[in-house]
C-alpha cells in the first residue's frame, strides 16, 4: 500500500493528470456553487409568519442553520460528487497510470461512460443514506471518527476497485477478486477517506484515489493470478 502511495503521488505533477484535474476541480466547483444557490433560493422563498418581525427573525436564523447545513452538506457530498465529475475521466487516469508503471498490460477496452456514471451516482446515494442513518453515532466523541472513516472507507474503497476492475475484469472475475481481498481494499477506502479529509489535498483526491486504485487492483490481480 505504501508502494501505491508513492507512484500516485509522484504521477500527481504530470502534465496529463494535471490538465485532468484542472476539469473535475471546474465541473466539482460549478455543481456545488448551483447546490448552494439551490439551497439559499429554497430558503428565501420560505415565508414563516404573516408578522414581520417573526419573519424576519426566523429569516435570519434560518439563514445561519442555511449556511450551516450548506458547509456540512459540502463537506459529506463533496467526495461522492467530485468522483461523479471524476467518472468522466477516470479511463484516462487509469489509462495514464498503467502506461507509466505496467507497460505489459495490453489497452484496456474503452470502458462505457454509462457503468462509471450509475457507479458513481451509486456511491453518491449510498454515502448520503449510510450517513444519514450513522448521523447519532456522529454525535459520540472520539468514536464518531472512528465510524465515519469505517463506513466511508468501505463505500469508496469498493466503488473505487469497481471503476478500475471491470475495465479489465468482468463482473463475476472483479467481485470474486473483491471479496478475496475485502480487507485489503477497505484499508485501501478509508485511504482514499483520510484523503479527502486533507485541506487542499482533498482537492485531487478523484484523480489521485483512481490512481492509487489502479495500483491496489493491479497488485491483488498479479497476487492471485495463477490461483
Amino acid at each position: 500500500m505504501i508502494a501505491a502511495l508513492s507512484k500516485t503521488l509522484a504521477q500527481l505533477p504530470s502534465a496529463e493528470l494535471r490538465r485532468v484535474l484542472g476539469w473535475v476541480l471546474l465541473l466539482t466547483a460549478a455543481t456545488f456553487v448551483a447546490l448552494w444557490v439551490g439551497l439559499g433560493w429554497a430558503i428565501d422563498s420560505i415565508t414563516w409568519s404573516d408578522t414581520g418581525w417573526i419573519d424576519s427573525a426566523a429569516r435570519w436564523l434560518s439563514e445561519i442553520l442555511g449556511g450551516i447545513a450548506g458547509a456540512v452538506l459540502t463537506l459529506v457530498l463533496f467526495p461522492p460528487v467530485a468522483t461523479l465529475v471524476a467518472c468522466l475521466f477516470q479511463d484516462r487516469v487509469a489509462a495514464a497510470v498503467e502506461r507509466r508503471y505496467y507497460p505489459d498490460l495490453p489497452p484496456a477496452p474503452p470502458m462505457p461512460l454509462a457503468p462509471a456514471v450509475w457507479a458513481a451516482v451509486r456511491l453518491l446515494l449510498w454515502i448520503v443514506a449510510v450517513n444519514l442513518l450513522a448521523l447519532p453515532l456522529y454525535l459520540l466523541p472520539g468514536p464518531n471518527l472512528v465510524i465515519y472513516f469505517a463506513i466511508n472507507g468501505a463505500l469508496l474503497g469498493r466503488e473505487y476497485y469497481e471503476v478500475v476492475a471491470l475495465r479489465r475484469l468482468s463482473p463475476r472475475e472483479a467481485k470474486s477478486l473483491r471479496k478475496r481481498n475485502r480487507f485489503g481494499l477497505w484499508l485501501s477506502g478509508v485511504v482514499i477517506a483520510l484523503g479527502f479529509w486533507v485541506p487542499i489535498f482533498n482537492l485531487v483526491m478523484p484523480i489521485a484515489g483512481t490512481a492509487f486504485m489502479v495500483h491496489r487492483f493491479e497488485a491483488t490481480r498479479r497476487k492471485h493470478a495463477g490461483d
